[in-house]
């Protein structure tokens, strides 16, 4: 059996402006649901679950299998944490 354990843990990362194209979107408006502040109209903002993005620095990176899987669950949004 062939099975090299590096390629079954490996994970594909996507830029904001790599995942905004996958997503067929902007790069705005993926920092619009990744942003905590802002205005919507005095609700709670939704948001990208926090599970399918890491912030590296000032740099946001997707985990694109997470992302996906996101997708197919239908896109739930996340309530703001902490409130």
């Amino acid at each position: 059996m062939n099975s090299n354990p590096q390629n079954e843990t490996q994970v594909e990362l996507l830029s904001v402006e790599e995942t905004a194209k996958f997503l067929k979107t902007t790069p705005k408006t993926l920092y619009i649901y990744l942003c905590d502040s802002g205005k919507n109209g005095g609700l709670k903002r939704n948001r990208i679950p926090s599970d399918i993005y890491i912030k590296l620095g000032r740099k946001t990176l997707f985990i694109k299998n997470k992302l996906i899987a996101w997708i197919q669950k239908g896109a739930p949004m996340a309530q703001k944490e902490g409130e």
